[in-house]
C-alpha cells in the first residue's frame, strides 16, 4: 500500500501523466472557410485518487490563421493541486485586422478543457 497525494491510503497505483488540448475554430460568414483556429493544451498527473500536479506549463497556440488575426493578451488560471478535480482556463484575446481598413474588432477566446483525470 502506498499514501497517495490526498493523505488516503490506496492500493499501489503509479502515477500517470497526460495531457488535454481543447480548441475553436471560426469560419467566414461569407464563404463558410476555416479562418482562425486556436488550441489550449495543459498537462497533469494522476495518482489513482486524485490529480497530484500540473505537468509541464499550459499554454496556447494558433494552428490556422488566414492573416487577419493578431494575439493580444492572455488571461490564464489553474486550482491548486492535488485535487480530486482540477480546472484550467485560458483566454486569449485576438484583434480582427484589415488592410483598408485597420483594426476593426477585438474578441476573446477562452476554452475549459476537460480534466486530465477523465482521460486516464
Amino acid at each position: 500500500m502506498k499514501q497517495s497525494a490526498s493523505g488516503n491510503v490506496a492500493a499501489v497505483f503509479p502515477e500517470r501523466c497526460g495531457w488535454v488540448e481543447s480548441g475553436l475554430q471560426w469560419r467566414s460568414f461569407i464563404f463558410n472557410d476555416i479562418v482562425l483556429k486556436w488550441t489550449h493544451h495543459v498537462g497533469a498527473c494522476y495518482d489513482g485518487a486524485v490529480i497530484t500536479r500540473y505537468d509541464g506549463p499550459q499554454y496556447d497556440r494558433i494552428d490556422y490563421n488566414v492573416g487577419f488575426y493578431f494575439p493580444k493578451e492572455i488571461v490564464s488560471s489553474q486550482t491548486p493541486t492535488p485535487s480530486p478535480v482540477t480546472r484550467s482556463f485560458y483566454q486569449r484575446m485576438f484583434e480582427q485586422c484589415l488592410i483598408k481598413y485597420g483594426c476593426i474588432s477585438t474578441f476573446s477566446a477562452s476554452r475549459e478543457p476537460l480534466p486530465p483525470a477523465v482521460l486516464t
